[in-house]
């Protein structure tokens, strides 16, 4: 117990029995065997004194602004210490109460929650906490509901009359400034400044929450500081509802005017959550356990409390103090590092996440600038808001032509590729797939073909290849594995709409695949773009509108016109301006029927490391390995 504590009624410190030494220690154990064994403590430890303090909130003409400390006798709080760390050697309390726990603190707490709010930021997925108030939490625990509560948590029977007694016939009065009420008898709550009344308050909610907690486990406790998590709005309001239904038919009470809601990464439209038809008051910010957090997850406002805070806490210290004119450097230093260090840095692990958080953005952001810089000037912007580069590496894709190696870039959201220029420092024909929108297909290997798989969108399918099986299922997985994630966070599902044609390579027929006319100078080869087929200039002179590659007409063969002509008249959606158009003899091929052109330029990526193998990202946010010579690959992010 620490010196320098207020006392009680019977006006002894606990610094008599610290200077009292050996002899403080032999009487004060036979003194608490004897209560032990009898069961009765002397009627002085009955008496206290009731302090009323303000919260520092609210009006100070209020009542229901001041917390009530009992001054209690040393002695007792002695006794009461023996009595709880025989209790917590029976009693196990759950994970999610971080109250007065051993190894636990308001930092635990704090950080568990920052944590979870990061995550779901990162995820760009909406998390709805609600703060929980408790009016009066000590003073409303009902006497019998207590001596419940410990029966049902393992405590011995014997203990339990010792904690009965230790209420019974307690008596107080009220001192405030001018002066003492009569003394009157306390029959309900638990006291408060007590050394027990923590501990004994954790059994009552651990006991009351044991049903509630298995519905939602998403819970984190602080005595009575309640942190109720979900994924949706409906569901933290179902959840705040349980818990409500599940403390006040035991007695206890919860505050909707002090409960409060916050929505992290909120969505427009989210809504507010109701307790009991009332709707509860809506934040961006809450001060949780004395840290402030934020609804965008940033630590911004609490760095600046801490920092301003320090300084308060200096200028206090230098008038109290006058400080000589000629000091040694080291002892400035000293004062500077004691006036800070219980106030700059309380909580510092919670700014750990931040720091953390901070690094990898600018990490991700000059990764995905080198990407986006290799395409300019024509490539589009590729920085975004959430967007992360997960791998890079250089697959074959099979053109109409011959195959050819492309860089690829996947990202959380979208899979850009493009042509390779310079190794490692620039590309062109940029191309971008949206996650959301792309399937995959594996392909067997046959004669002529290994490591293949089909990339489908509605605008563009084609074939890939990879050097290995290994880097082929590593690239499968992690396109899926970020699909999956895509569609989840949009709340889409899987693409069903039809998917663009892949064309057949130019090379696999020697005649046009609709009418067997021969190819040659004369009879150049076209591809369909509803079927993929290679087909003749005659056999290719339609055109339609397939309005999941493009809104203007495209190429199809004689085939594909008829029975797209005849789908649009079953489903009565022919038009004049979306039938069949005849295409004239000579057509200059598009930029996709064309070798692309590996032309040097002048611009320079800000990339200059050579040329990387395949990359293999682990998407979690962690520092990355600087000992790697190409990109750095985050395998413990």
């Amino acid at each position: 117990m620490k010196s320098g504590k207020a006392v009680g009624p019977d006006d002894i410190p606990v610094e008599v029995w610290k200077c009292l030494g050996e002899a403080a220690v032999e009487f004060l154990a036979s003194l608490f065997n004897r209560v032990l064994e009898s069961e009765r403590m002397p009627e002085e430890w009955r008496r206290s004194v009731l302090v009323p303090i303000f919260k520092n909130k609210g009006d100070v003409q209020s009542c229901s602004n001041y917390r009530g400390i009992k001054l209690m006798s040393h002695t007792m709080k002695l006794w009461e210490r023996v009595v709880e760390a025989r209790l917590r050697k029976v009693v196990e309390i759950c994970e999610q109460q971080y109250g007065f726990m051993p190894r636990k603190s308001t930092t635990d707490a704090i950080f568990a929650l920052r944590i979870l709010m990061e995550k779901y930021r990162d995820g760009q997925r909406e998390l709805h906490c609600v703060f929980v108030d408790l009016e009066k939490a000590y003073d409303r625990v009902p006497r019998e509901e207590l001596w419940y509560c410990m029966r049902k948590s393992g405590v011995a029977e014997k203990y339990v009359r010792v904690v009965q007694d230790m209420y019974e016939r307690s008596r107080t009065v009220v001192r405030c400034a001018v002066g003492q009420t009569e003394e009157f008898n306390v029959e309900v709550g638990l006291h408060q400044g007590s050394a027990l009344s923590p501990f004994l308050f954790a059994i009552v909610m651990d006991q009351l929450s044991e049903e509630v907690r298995q519905e939602s486990p998403w819970t984190m406790m602080f005595a009575d500081d309640i942190v109720i998590c979900s994924e949706s709005r409906e569901q933290v309001e179902e959840n705040l509802e349980r818990w409500r239904f599940a403390l006040e038919r035991r007695g206890m009470k919860v505050s909707g005017s002090k409960t409060e809601y916050m929505c992290v990464n909120e969505r427009e439209g989210s809504g507010t959550v109701r307790l009991q038809g009332e709707e509860v008051k809506k934040v961006q910010e809450f001060k949780y356990l004395g840290s402030t957090v934020q609804s965008n997850g940033e630590c911004g406002k609490e760095v600046k409390k801490r920092v301003q805070a320090g300084k308060s806490r200096k200028k206090k210290k230098k008038k109290k103090k006058k400080k000589k004119k000629k000091k040694k450097k080291k002892k400035k230093k000293k004062k500077i590092i004691l006036y800070y260090h219980t106030t700059l840095l309380r909580g510092y692990k919670q700014t750990a996440v931040m720091v953390d958080n901070q690094q990898f953005m600018m990490e991700n952001r000059e990764r995905i600038l080198a990407v986006e810089n290799s395409f300019s000037p024509g490539g589009k912007r590729l920085l975004a808001p959430g967007r992360v580069l997960i791998g890079e590496g250089r697959l074959l894709k099979l053109c109409r032509r011959k195959p050819q190696p492309k860089a690829f870039y996947l990202f959380n959201d979208i899979l850009v590729y493009g042509s390779i220029v310079v190794p490692g420092r620039w590309n062109s024909h940029q191309h971008i797939l949206r996650l959301e929108e792309l399937e995959q297909e594996n392909l067997e290997d046959g004669v002529g073909m290994s490591n293949q798989w089909v990339l489908r969108t509605p605008h563009k399918s084609f074939r890939i290849s990879a050097e290995s099986t290994e880097e082929k299922r590593a690239w499968m997985e992690r396109i899926e594995s970020c699909r999956a994630e895509q569609l989840k966070r949009l709340g889409l599902p899987a693409v069903t709409k039809p998917f663009a044609a892949i064309w057949i390579p130019d090379t696999a027929s020697a005649v046009c695949m609709r009418c067997a006319g021969p190819f040659n100078v004369a009879q150049r080869r076209h591809h369909c773009r509803h079927c993929g087929f290679v087909v003749c200039n005659f056999c290719s002179k339609s055109r339609a509108v397939l309005k999941h590659i493009s809104s203007k007409p495209v190429r199809v063969c004689r085939l594909c016109k008829v029975s797209l002509h005849q789908q649009d008249v079953i489903n009565g959606a022919f038009r004049k301006k979306d039938s069949i158009e005849e295409m004239p003899e000579y057509e200059e091929s598009s930029e996709e029927d064309q070798e692309e052109n590996h032309t040097h330029t002048t611009w320079i990526n800000t990339y200059q490391e050579p040329e990387p193998v395949y990359c293999y990202f682990n998407p979690k946010h962690a520092k990355p390995s600087a000992s790697t010579e190409h990109l750095k690959n985050p395998q413990t992010w």
